[in-house]
């Protein structure tokens, strides 16, 4: 049986996964996402799954990758994930817009070899 200390940190890092996750949709571009008529019922029901479990890395993912959602709206650093996941050189010397540029440029190439 786990001493005190141990239950205390394990209710700790609970809590810390649950502050992190209500900072993610407790955002604008969330409910804006979560509102958004690409959000599907069943989507929103595994949405409050991942909320209720704390899975914040999937919420991130499917705000990240949302349909609707503008390159313009993304953080430098989320940014440099698609960024990093298209393959682009050099892409952490690189400002906002030449992310945005170069991603899509990126897409588009990609788009003009599947046509």
């Amino acid at each position: 049986m786990p001493g005190l200390i141990k239950i205390q940190e394990i209710l700790h890092n609970k809590v810390l996964k649950l502050r992190s996750v209500e900072t993610l949709i407790t955002k604008p571009v969330f409910d804006r996402l979560w509102c958004d008529v690409l959000t599907t019922d069943a989507m929103k029901a595994t949405l409050e799954e991942w909320i209720l479990t704390g899975n914040r890395k999937s919420i991130s993912n499917w705000m990240l990758n949302h349909g609707s959602i503008d390159l313009g709206e993304h953080s430098v650093r989320q940014l440099h994930t698609i960024a990093k996941r298209h393959n682009i050189k050099h892409y952490s010397r690189m400002s906002k817009s030449e992310l945005i540029h170069a991603i899509k440029s990126k897409e588009e190439a990609y788009e003009q070899k599947q046509a």
